[in-house]
């Protein structure tokens, strides 16, 4: 994970960004974790590599996520949603538990039953934001991945609760633990599992800024990731890796945005019945139901955004999407265009990695 200068095209901070993989709909450039080490076999167990099943066996990662709960992922929105919002279909993502995601035979994945987007996140803009300079505000960029099955062996991470959220000091260490690339080309170490330590800084309800300028970060491929608060020998989720700040002058190494997942506990448990997070099954719902009607109630914890997005909701998956939404080029593979685009788009945006 090495210090690298991207190209910054001036628009780019304006642009929804695609995170890095294999999926055909997001077309972005694989990148890692910057300043990070590589992680010895069997370290952090509990952070996975979501697995693109789209293309064949084996599959690649294409993000990663964090395991809370025997049957249940937290990982970012942007990682499983297209451009247009729509959502890929559940049996095309599968679950690695282990450190190498370039090469992972469907054997070794653990089917995804469903998957949970508040319908808040704005898949093509910014939600709310608090901090102009930043870009620290709430975007919902969350989303919980509830498994056809238990993950044995692994101990799952906790959450960080409100009192401890109080109790986070700026400046605290954060652990980042991702499966981003070692380098721009993608010749390095991509789709293996490293990590870095890195300071968390300020924060709202809802977003958490982990990293600055000099420190080690999250990139492509990391999006999803944990940013843990270590206490002794636990790890607690604080942050989910989710893009560049507003004023980033490169595509990463000047700290991220994380998804605050204290601001999601009720979420959390009103999509899993209360129950996924702490062993039990997760609640399913027959069949994807619309997203409400937004309502006028700004002032409500949940208030819904000025862009006409509903709240968020605890009703049902999202529809499968076609995959169109980040293709550059009609079939979902990028072509010249595509990485002319890239460039405007990946400097400043979503750390994912492309699913082509």
């Amino acid at each position: 994970m090495r210090h690298a200068l991207l190209l910054v095209v001036a628009t780019a901070a304006a642009l929804p960004a695609c995170a890095p993989a294999r999926h055909p709909s997001t077309g972005v450039a694989r990148r890692p974790i910057i300043g990070g080490q590589l992680a010895a076999d069997g370290a952090y167990p509990e952070v996975v590599a979501l697995i693109d099943l789209s293309y064949g066996d084996p599959g690649a990662y294409f993000c990663s996520g964090t395991l809370v709960g025997p049957r249940l992922v937290i990982s970012a929105a942007h990682c499983v949603l297209d451009w247009s919002g729509d959502q890929y279909p559940a049996d095309t993502i599968g679950i690695y538990v282990g450190n190498d995601g370039r090469s992972v035979p469907f054997a070794q994945t653990v089917p995804v039953a469903a998957i949970y987007v508040p319908s808040t996140y704005p898949p093509n803009g910014r939600g709310d934001v608090t901090d102009p300079v930043t870009g620290l505000g709430r975007d919902d960029d969350i989303s919980v991945l509830v498994l056809a099955q238990d993950v044995t062996g692994v101990t799952p991470a906790a959450m960080l609760d409100a009192p401890g959220l109080a109790a986070l000091a700026a400046d605290t260490p954060s652990l980042l633990v991702g499966f981003g690339a070692t380098t721009l080309d993608g010749s390095g170490d991509d789709g293996l599992k490293y990590f870095a330590t890195s300071p968390f800084k300020n924060h709202t309800d809802y977003e958490i800024i982990v990293g600055a300028p000099g420190q080690p970060d999250t990139c492509w491929g990391d999006s999803g990731g944990p940013a843990f608060l270590v206490d002794g020998a636990n790890r607690i989720l604080v942050g989910i890796t989710s893009r560049s700040t507003l004023d980033a002058t490169v595509g990463c190494g000047e700290g991220s945005i994380d998804t605050l997942v204290t601001g999601y506990l009720d979420y959390i448990a009103s999509v899993t019945g209360g129950a996924g997070a702490d062993g039990g099954t997760p609640q399913q719902d027959a069949a994807p139901q619309q997203d409400a009607a937004p309502q006028q109630d700004a002032g409500a914890p949940d208030a819904r955004r000025a862009d006409g997005g509903a709240g968020l909701d605890a009703g049902a998956p999202r529809s499968g999407g076609d995959r169109s939404g980040c293709a550059v080029g009609g079939s979902g593979r990028s072509g010249l265009l595509g990485l002319l685009v890239l460039g405007a788009i990946v400097a400043v945006g979503a750390r994912r990695r492309r699913r082509d």
